[in-house]
């Protein structure tokens, strides 16, 4: 029998190698009162009755349906809405917030004026369970900030001079003494000059009527000193319409409107002072976007706003641009001439209702044949005046038109509301054709120095916004007004804010704009 060959020793060492690894290991040594898991793993091991015990625990501690979700972070508190104070009055305040109703504020008030009350209205509105401590804390606050602010405004009011002391009776007589006197108003900066019988002189400065401090004047003194400023004509008109309104030239070029009439005292004169020169946008602090109605070659632009909001200097600043700019023929028809222009690039017609034509209607038929480029309309109040502006607009024209309302949705309405309701329709797609734009301003106190500042809500026509015009959809034009910002619209809000944030304005009175 043939012996087996040996084996390399290498070939032993890799088989033991093999044999070692693929062995399973010896268990560890077990400590009493231990086991061995399947895996070698050492555990302890309780009984049975501990094992079940355990897991009942578990059980019980278990969370019964779903896992809760995590609790949500409590939202931030919010600050109480600021309180608006309007008026000064506790009970207005009260109610144009919310925090009483009219009838509420009555109560209290019925309550206050007892003979046995002893209780203030804000303790009468807690007693009764109206509003609460807190709230009555708030609005008192906000009453004295009100009252604050008022206080400041008036303390900017500088007083009467003393050149605009009353004349003697005899100096009343003299026509040359009253223009002196016009004069000198005009060099203080008052806007409006009072002359009424049983009165001394009133001024408006800075929107606030400010007597001056002399004696008042007779019912003969003043109306022998405002018949000497009227014509012979003027006075027949006078005595027949007991009303007269007319331009009276000052020294130096300036002007001042003077409505003249009898009342149950005896004769009043107003006068609106007009500057020599037509002041710039920026004088005025208009918005720049504002210039931007000078350039268009035809369409209705409509000028807006309350009576003495200075709707007629914003309406010569943009003529004065045309007639800077453009090689234009401009129509004016004005009840009275105030501004004066001066023909510079353009030729400029000014005509006075009662003076140079019968009536606005009948000067803007005319002025349809007279070759015009631009026809500014002093007042557009009736229904045929209305109609010829938005005919000569629609033929090729640029007009400009006053309307004594405050917002570009009412003004508007205004337009359409001239007109029957059978031709509403009509009226109301032509003037969405050749309605350019709507500017509407009103005149507020300053905050900063004496004075007023203009607070301005601008309306371009976009093809959105003749839509809503069109389509009898006016009252949606607010929204449209927002979104088109970027052509130049502006809301009486943004504005407002702009001013409040350059300091303008306080705090008052933006919230008084806001309001409207």
């Amino acid at each position: 029998m043939r012996d087996k060959p040996k084996r390399p020793a290498a070939e032993d060492s890799v088989e033991r190698d093999i044999e070692a690894l693929t062995r399973p290991a010896e268990p560890p040594p077990v400590e009493p009162g231990r086991a061995v898991g399947a895996a070698g793993t050492v555990f302890g091991l309780p009984s049975p009755e501990q094992q079940l015990a355990a897991a009942q625990r578990l059980i019980d501690a278990a969370p019964k349906g779903p896992p809760p979700r995590p609790a949500a972070p409590a939202p931030p508190a919010q600050a109480a809405a600021p309180i608006k104070a309007v008026g000064g009055m506790l009970g207005r305040i009260l109610v144009d917030n919310g925090f009483l109703t009219p009838k509420q504020r009555d109560i209290c008030l019925a309550l206050q004026s007892r003979p046995d009350n002893t209780l203030q209205f804000g303790e009468i509105a807690i007693e009764r369970g109206f509003i609460s401590r807190e709230v009555l804390d708030r609005v008192l606050d906000a009453q004295r900030n009100h009252n604050a602010d008022v206080r400041r405004e008036n303390s900017l009011v500088p007083p009467p001079p003393a050149s605009l002391a009353a004349p003697t009776a005899d100096k009343l007589r003299d026509a040359g003494q009253m223009l002196t006197w016009l004069g000198s108003t005009l060099k203080h900066r008052a806007s409006d000059l009072h002359l009424m019988s049983g009165k001394p002189p009133i001024l408006r400065l800075h929107g606030r009527l400010v007597p001056a401090k002399d004696q008042p004047i007779e019912a003969a003194a003043a109306e022998s000193l405002l018949t000497s400023l009227l014509t012979g004509e003027e006075r027949q008109a006078l005595e027949r319409d007991q009303s007269v309104v007319k331009c009276v030239d000052l020294p130096g070029g300036a002007r001042a409107r003077a409505c003249i009439f009898r009342h149950m005292r005896g004769m009043n004169g107003v006068f609106r002072l007009i500057p020599d020169r037509v002041p710039s946008l920026a004088a005025l602090n208009l918005p720049p976007a504002l210039g931007k109605f000078t350039t268009y070659a035809q369409g209705l632009v409509l000028v807006t706003g309350p009576i003495g909001s200075g709707k007629t200097t914003t309406m010569a600043a943009l003529i004065d641009i045309i007639n800077a700019e453009r090689y234009q023929h401009i129509i004016t028809i004005e009840d009275p001439i105030e501004f004066v222009h001066p023909c510079r690039c353009s030729l400029i017609t000014q005509r006075q209702v009662g003076v140079h034509t019968g009536g606005f209607a009948v000067a803007l038929r005319a002025a349809l044949r007279e070759d015009p480029d631009v026809i500014v309309v002093g007042e557009m109040h009736d229904r045929e005046t209305a109609q010829l502006a938005v005919t000569a607009a629609e033929t090729g024209h640029l007009v400009f038109a006053t309307l004594h309302t405050q917002s570009a949705i009412r003004s508007i309405n205004r337009v359409l509301d001239l007109f029957p309701a059978e031709e509403q329709g009509q009226v109301r797609t032509v003037l969405a054709e050749s309605l350019r734009g709507v500017v509407s301003q009103q005149l507020v106190p300053r905050a900063d120095v004496p004075g007023r500042v203009p607070a301005v809500e601008l309306l371009f026509v976009t093809p959105a916004i003749r839509n809503l015009i069109r389509d009898q959809k006016v009252h949606q034009l607010k929204n449209a007004q927002r979104i088109s910002r970027a052509v130049g619209n502006l809301s009486i809000e943004d504005h407002a804010a702009e001013l409040k944030a350059q300091k303008l304005i306080s705090d008052q009175t933006y919230e008084s704009l806001r309001a409207q």
